[in-house]
């Protein structure tokens, strides 16, 4: 896996995002993205459809620490999905929810 620095500029402790009302520090952040990373199979493109923030920034740090792509479409229309799983070998799916896509590994966020 490799490292990068993905937050700098903020001192022990700092807040990185509120989710639900609880602060989730900087350390926290870089954890999480660091236990994702080493959960994402071995592929060189994900399709991050995390619809809550926190989980979305999580997912797309961990593909970073990964060196994946991260592919962010602008809808989650079947026929979009379809064209990106046929133009993306090997893509895999990141969601915080059930997606539908049958034909799209999909991981949900742990």
């Amino acid at each position: 896996m490799a490292s990068a620095p993905l937050v700098r500029g903020f001192g022990a402790g700092a807040a990185f995002a509120y989710r639900k009302g609880v602060r989730i520090s900087v350390e926290r952040f870089l954890a999480d993205a660091s236990r994702l990373a080493a959960a994402l199979p071995d592929r060189n493109y994900l399709l991050n459809l995390c619809s809550d923030r926190y989980h979305f920034a999580v997912g797309f740090a961990a593909a970073l620490l990964r060196r994946q792509v991260n592919l962010l479409p602008p809808n989650e229309t079947p026929d979009l999905i379809e064209r990106l799983v046929s133009q993306y070998p090997g893509v895999h799916c990141l969601s915080d929810r059930a997606t539908g896509f049958g034909s799209l590994e999909t991981m949900i966020f742990p």
